[in-house]
């Protein structure tokens, strides 16, 4: 018995300590060039080229998009990606999950949060 009157069950606590061990899981592959596809509900289907480059769970690279370059980064948190993109004075947060040659999410631009998806190139 626990202090608390609980029974003390030793399975359950074992399956509860190896959950704190795997929450810190490897950080994603996300190297690479990606095709991207945002679905603005405002300026229609969007379309970028991201070419990322990885440093364990950091993130850097360039975007490519009608309106020029701009610069991403941000971290991985096992295959959870979040980051901003850096568009001269604009600033876009891009959240999402990588899997391994998609990538899902959003991105906040301005006000608005649309729909963005990709696929890395071969």
């Amino acid at each position: 018995m626990n202090k608390d009157n609980t029974p003390y069950n030793e399975a359950a606590a074992k399956n509860m300590q190896n959950s704190q061990t795997a929450a810190a899981a490897p950080a994603a592959n996300m190297v690479g060039n990606w095709n991207v596809t945002i679905h603005s509900t405002i300026e229609g289907i969007l379309t970028e080229q991201w070419n990322v480059t990885q440093d364990g769970a950091k993130i850097t690279g360039g975007v490519k998009s009608k309106s020029g370059d701009a610069t991403l980064e941000g971290s991985l948190n096992g295959a959870i990606f979040l980051g901003a993109i850096t568009d001269g004075d604009k600033k876009y947060v891009v959240r999402g999950t990588a899997v391994d040659d998609d990538f899902d999410g959003t991105i906040r631009m301005g006000k608005n949060e649309f729909l963005l998806s990709a696929k890395r190139s071969k």
